[in-house]
């Protein structure tokens, strides 16, 4: 007669192999979750490219059809569009949009359409802030900069010129003026309108 001393070795196989498996799967749902982490991401930088570019088609829709020549700092329609917005803002209270979208004469069509712009900017990114200003390159061409808050960070400050930690994520880049440091989330946007 034999003695049988391997009783309970399958049972020892089954329980690593569920280990194994255990450790797979919750490395599985880490990257799921840092992947839908960073489309977040992703999807805020293009809102706010696209944000940008509908505000230079705003700027280029008042320009007029005979003035392509002329220099859009000195267009009266144009100035009065960026007037005010060379810090960074979210566009203020929502009075004016109220009355822009309630039917009635007299309401400013260049004040309405910045109202606009600013609400789609505050609700289609966090805390997102922008400012227009003239860029010293060609005549006519505007720089739109756009800045938000990235919910990658735990840190959430929001600061007046887009520096905090958490809109930027803590790498900077190259800004619109070709030297300083930027946020990694802050798009910015230079056209000739």
């Amino acid at each position: 007669m034999t003695i049988n001393t391997s009783r309970g070795f399958t049972l020892l196989e089954v329980l690593i192999a569920v280990l194994v498996l255990s450790l797979g799967l919750l490395g599985l749902a880490g990257l799921q979750a840092y992947s839908m982490r960073y489309n977040q991401s992703a999807n805020y930088r293009t809102q706010a490219t696209n944000l940008a570019s509908q505000f230079m088609d705003i700027a280029r829709s008042y320009r007029g059809a005979g003035n392509t020549g002329q220099d859009a700092r000195n267009h009266p329609n144009i100035r009065r569009l960026v007037a005010g917005l060379n810090s960074f803002s979210d566009g203020g209270t929502m009075s004016l949009l109220t009355a822009c979208n309630a039917t009635g004469a007299g309401i400013d069509p260049i004040r309405c359409d910045r109202a606009r712009w600013f609400n789609a900017l505050r609700t289609q990114l966090p805390n997102g802030r922008a400012r227009v200003v003239f860029a010293g390159m060609p005549s006519g061409a505007i720089t739109v900069e756009i800045c938000w808050t990235d919910d990658r960070n735990v840190d959430t400050t929001q600061t007046p010129d887009c520096t905090g930690a958490s809109e930027g994520y803590g790498r900077a880049s190259v800004g619109a003026d070709g030297t300083s440091n930027w946020p990694n989330n802050a798009v910015w946007l230079r056209s000739a309108i």
